[in-house]
Order: C-alpha cells, then sequence, then structure tokens
C-alpha cells in the first residue's frame, strides 16, 4: 500500500535502489553493507510509521484539524530525520572507496 499511496515511498526505493548498486559497484565489505542495510532500514520503517499515522489521521478527523495537521507534520519530520542521518551515513560509508576509485 505504501509504494501505491505515497510519492516519497517511490523516492525512497529509487534511493535504496542507488544505494545497493553503488555497494555492489564499490565492492563495500559487509561490514559497511550493515551500515548501509541498517540506514536503509530506519528511513523505511520511518516512512511506514509516517504512512500509518497519516492513514489513521485521515480516519479519525477527515476535517482540517490543527492538531491532526501537527501530527502528520511531526510524522513527516521523522522521515526527514531519519532520510538525512541516512544520507550521511552513506557520505561517510562510500566516500573511503569513491575515493579510492578516483585516486
Amino acid at each position: 500500500m505504501m509504494l501505491r499511496t505515497q510519492h516519497n515511498a517511490w523516492l525512497h526505493l529509487v534511493a535504496t535502489m542507488l544505494v545497493a548498486g553503488l555497494a555492489a559497484w564499490c565492492r563495500v565489505d559487509a561490514g559497511d553493507w550493515r551500515w548501509l542495510i541498517g540506514a536503509m532500514a530506519v528511513v523505511w520503517m520511518a516512512e511506514a510509521m509516517n504512512t500509518a499515522v497519516e492513514s489513521l489521521c485521515d480516519v479519525v478527523s477527515p476535517q482540517h484539524s490543527l492538531v491532526v495537521k501537527c501530527a502528520k507534520d511531526l510524522a513527516a519530520g521523522g522521515v526527514l530525520i531519519a532520510a538525512c542521518a541516512a544520507a550521511a551515513t552513506g557520505v561517510i560509508t562510500f566516500w573511503p572507496y569513491l575515493f579510492r576509485q578516483v585516486a
């Protein structure tokens, strides 16, 4: 359902595929794969929780409500925090591999 209803889930799917492809191309070792998989899992869990919060809010309060808007914004903020942390993890993880490719 998440991929059918959430545009950002498609962006996360593309990012997941790009990260996995880059990791395979760079021949990332098992320890670094663990960090990348963990970061991707956290983003997907945050997106799933955000989707659940939004769906529940839409059922509980179909009309506009500032409290519901706040709940949705907080859930979306959690996804943003997870995505930023995952991006930082990716940069830190890939930096030595990409630096070796260029040097």
